[in-house]
């Protein structure tokens, strides 16, 4: 994400959607943003708040933004896409409450990852592609459901709400993470797990 954000954002206005206990928020205002935060967790935007003081932080839907249009310079969204099925609501809000040629930042699970399926408990092989399935991980005990999007829907859809697609991002895992977990390192060094994107919202 930093690395699409740029190393200095002094001055501008930046939304976060999906900031939850605003750990991102925080490194953003270090780099000289003016940061508002949005999520859907109360108990985590109160940790935000305690954490941010001098940012703002708001308890709302990320498709349905109680923002004005038109207010933000930037707005970043880290690994939030993929709880949308339907990317429009998502998209056009960001572009709504976006000053023109603002910068929309976003990283999501890689939609290669999420197709792929463990073989005889041994290897990873990808599943269908087009198959724009509901699926589900876990995280602290819980089940979460998350949704498939092919890189084409992603694109047309950043298109038809009015934003050029600048840069793409498919991390590779770091050689520290062979040490920590080598079974993941593998896997990650052969199939991208995350992407990012920067799109401008054309003028």
């Amino acid at each position: 994400m930093k690395q699409l954000t740029g190393p200095d954002l002094s001055g501008l206005k930046v939304l976060e959607l999906g900031c939850a206990s605003g750990v991102f928020s925080k490194e953003m205002t270090s780099m000289g943003a003016r940061v508002t935060g949005v999520d859907l967790s109360e108990k985590l935007l109160s940790i935000a708040r305690s954490e941010n003081p001098d940012s703002r932080f708001i308890l709302a839907d990320a498709s349905s933004l109680p923002l004005k249009r038109s207010a933000f310079d930037l707005v970043a969204a880290s690994l939030l896409m993929h709880y949308f099925k339907d990317l429009r609501p998502f998209f056009s809000e960001a572009a709504r409450v976006l000053k023109k040629n603002g910068a929309f930042v976003f990283s999501f699970h890689h939609p290669v990852h999420e197709i792929m399926e463990l073989k005889n408990g041994k290897k990873f092989v990808p599943g269908n592609y087009f198959d724009h399935r509901e699926y589900s991980w876990k995280m602290l005990g819980r089940t979460i459901p998350s949704f498939h999007h092919t890189f084409e829907e992603i694109t047309t859809g950043l298109n038809d709400c009015g934003f050029v697609l600048e840069k793409l991002l498919e991390p590779q895992p770091d050689q520290l993470g062979e040490k920590i977990n080598p079974k993941a390192f593998e896997m990650t060094s052969e199939f991208p797990v995350f992407a990012a994107i920067r799109a401008r919202l054309s003028g």
